[in-house]
């Protein structure tokens, strides 16, 4: 598994790239939080 680097979080924190998934459940896991489905309930 690849590691993120400092520039990379730079730039998403900067608004200059959206990170991909992959990306974002790296975060979050180092941050301990888990990506779950937000359900869109539209009527």
């Amino acid at each position: 598994m690849k590691k993120i680097t400092i520039k990379t979080i730079y730039m998403i924190e900067s608004g200059k790239v959206n990170p991909s998934l992959q990306t974002l459940e790296k975060i979050m896991a180092v941050l301990g939080l888990e990506l779950t489905p937000i359900r869109n309930n539209l009527h």
